[in-house]
């Protein structure tokens, strides 16, 4: 059988920098919330509901790509800094949970939790950086062309 290519919608996110620039953001700001109100005990979340709800987000996410790649509404492309938001804010219970086991040092808590989220937020960029560059690199030369079996 032979290879047919087929056009998949963009979401908006991907086509403007400045949104994805605000929706990476919206899950900085949002995990830095629920981070640090867990990590500093004003709100206590069970481990395990918390790391099945990251698991259904992210398989959410997953149902929305398809959604897109059919050409049907989506709304991570409708208000991706919303979902990114909400994301973040289960997201940060989970990094709050790891940064208990491992520990902070109880006189730099604040200073911790800044730093920790400055590099979650810096790294999140460059990811996001790198990635845009390498699609739109693959765009331009078309080997980023959609090729699905049909």
């Amino acid at each position: 059988m032979r290879a047919r290519k087929t056009a998949i919608p963009s979401a908006p996110s991907v086509k403007c920098g400045r949104v994805l620039l605000v929706t990476v953001t919206a899950f900085t700001v949002a995990h830095s919330i629920t981070l640090s109100l867990a990590t500093l005990g004003v709100v206590h979340v069970p481990g395990s509901p918390v790391e099945a709800s990251i698991a259904l987000s992210i398989l959410l996410l997953a149902c929305e790509i398809i959604r897109l790649q059919r050409g049907q509404a989506s709304l991570t492309a409708r208000w991706p800094w919303v979902v990114a938001f909400s994301f973040g804010l289960l997201h940060g219970f989970g990094f709050a949970s790891a940064l208990i086991d491992i520990g902070l040092p109880q006189g730099d808590i604040p200073l911790a939790l800044l730093t920790f989220n400055i590099g979650v937020e810096i790294g999140q960029l460059i990811f996001s950086g790198l990635l845009t560059v390498a699609i739109v690199r693959n765009r331009k030369t078309g080997e980023g062309s959609d090729t699905r079996l049909r």
